[in-house]
């Protein structure tokens, strides 16, 4: 597992009070009871915070799996990264 794998892990089990270990990158929305619609704010809120990103709100609904979130966060740390230069 990478590195921000286990962060975004971690961010899950923080947020959704699930250990790190019970978690896998394959889970969805419908694996995490506590992932309702406060949750997703919630769990968008910590990301940004987390990774100093900031999603747009079509991209907020796209969020729907450990997976996607991984996946949405390299993209916009990849961007963000590459804005800098």
């Amino acid at each position: 597992m990478n590195e921000l794998e286990q962060k975004v892990l971690t961010v899950f089990s923080k947020v959704f009070n699930i250990s790190v270990e019970n978690l896998s990158l394959t889970f969805t929305k419908d694996d995490i009871d506590s992932w309702d619609s406060l949750g997703q704010l919630q769990l968008i809120m910590s990301f940004e915070s987390e990774f100093d990103i900031k999603f747009k709100t079509q991209e907020i609904n796209q969020i729907t799996s450990i997976q996607k979130s991984i996946d949405y966060i390299k993209h916009l740390t990849d961007v963000s990264s590459n804005n800098v230069n």
